[in-house]
């Protein structure tokens, strides 16, 4: 199995930085509201 190349970590990091901040901007807007988020799409 070939190591990941360094664009590829690169990518994989800034996607979970991504999906952290929407769940940090999702939190502070409606707060206790959110029972569950779901991501769909190729990125996800």
């Amino acid at each position: 199995m070939a190591l990941p190349s360094p664009e590829a970590s690169a990518m994989e990091k800034n996607k979970e930085n991504a999906v952290d901040e929407f769940v940090k901007r999702a939190n502070d807007a409606y707060g206790d509201r959110i029972k569950s988020i779901t991501i769909f799409g190729s990125v996800a």
